[in-house]
């Protein structure tokens, strides 16, 4: 289904982009993630049109970006001329280790199931360097659905309870600091908002 969902991001991107680009989207938690970063090099994990790196970049870090989807990633290109992008999975980082001092991933787990979650997980841990900042959002709740769009395009969804996501993250090593219910979207899903360390080695 995931194969699925990137089509709908392809098609969808230029739409997203101008419809989600000037919204507020997770005003205090991005600026918390700036606040509590520690360093300068910061993973933009599923970019989509590069909202949030945009905003990175202004606060001074320097950005690397990944997505699966080429429509976003062209959108993303498009808008943040001075980003560094590239297609690739959350759930397999062609990064070396400890390369990165925050990880930024914002409605990325909630395409993924149970398993590519918990690489996904594993992977950040990877590469973020020891006291590494995390920053995840995703919708909370015990379902996975298909939504289905007027134009016939499909986005898999999958909802996370808080106990899966605080013992995947304490499993591969993280401190969790912050773990709080957001807003509910359009669709009237809550989301959940979680900042974690890497422990130090």
């Amino acid at each position: 289904m995931l194969k699925e969902t990137i089509k709908t991001y392809d098609k969808i991107a230029e739409k997203y982009a101008r419809k989600h680009w000037h919204t507020i989207l997770l005003l205090s938690e991005k600026n918390e993630f700036a606040e509590r970063c520690g360093g300068n090099e910061v993973l933009d994990a599923g970019c989509g049109p590069g909202i949030y790196t945009s905003f990175l970049l202004k606060k001074g870090f320097k950005v690397t970006s990944i997505d699966l989807s080429k429509g976003m990633l062209k959108e993303a290109k498009k808008r943040v001329p001075k980003g560094r992008f590239y297609r690739m999975s959350v759930t397999k980082l062609g990064f070396p280790a400890r390369r990165f001092d925050g990880v930024f991933c914002s409605a990325v787990l909630l395409h993924l199931n149970d398993r590519e979650a918990k690489s996904a997980i594993k992977e950040f841990y990877r590469v973020l360097r020891p006291g590494g900042l995390i920053f995840i959002s995703t919708k909370v709740g015990r379902k996975e659905t298909v939504k289905v769009y007027p134009d016939g395009t499909k986005r898999f969804i999958h909802f996370y309870t808080a106990k899966f996501l605080k013992d995947s993250l304490e499993k591969a090593g993280f401190k969790i600091e912050d773990f709080h219910k957001n807003m509910k979207d359009p669709d009237r899903d809550t989301w959940l908002c979680i900042f974690a360390k890497k422990l130090p080695l």
